[in-house]
């Protein structure tokens, strides 16, 4: 119903009703910030997400530390910096990778968790 009222708004608009034309052109503001809003969102957690990362896995790789690899792995974390588009081209849980740990597997924690939660949150 809601689509309905939006598309009779929005041909009274076109056909130049006054009455009409600045609800919509209200509207149509609103859902681009509010789409702009969630897109900066998440072009700045795949940005954290992968420097956190990175960081973590240098950490362990200077220390001798072995563990799993977190889900997305940052390598996964495909960002192109000028169209602002994040892509996830890996696996994603562990369902995806049969479960098995090590190298594909999933990393331990809240903090992980955390991060794959938000990441679902912000993906379109």
């Amino acid at each position: 119903m809601a689509q309905a009222i939006v598309h009779s708004l929005a041909v009274s608009a076109a056909r130049g009703v006054q009455r009409a034309q600045r609800p919509f052109t209200e509207l149509l503001a609103t859902t681009e910030r509010e789409n702009r809003r969630r897109h900066d969102a998440l072009l700045e957690t795949a940005i954290a997400y992968k420097a956190e990362w990175e960081r973590d896995l240098e950490r362990r790789e200077r220390l001798g530390i072995r563990g799993p690899a977190p889900l997305p792995h940052p390598d996964d974390v495909v960002i192109d910096l000028e169209t602002g588009e994040v892509r996830i081209i890996g696996p994603m849980g562990e369902r995806e990778t049969g479960g098995i740990g090590g190298p594909g597997g999933r990393e331990a924690g809240v903090e992980a968790e955390d991060d794959i939660q938000e990441f679902s949150e912000l993906l379109p």
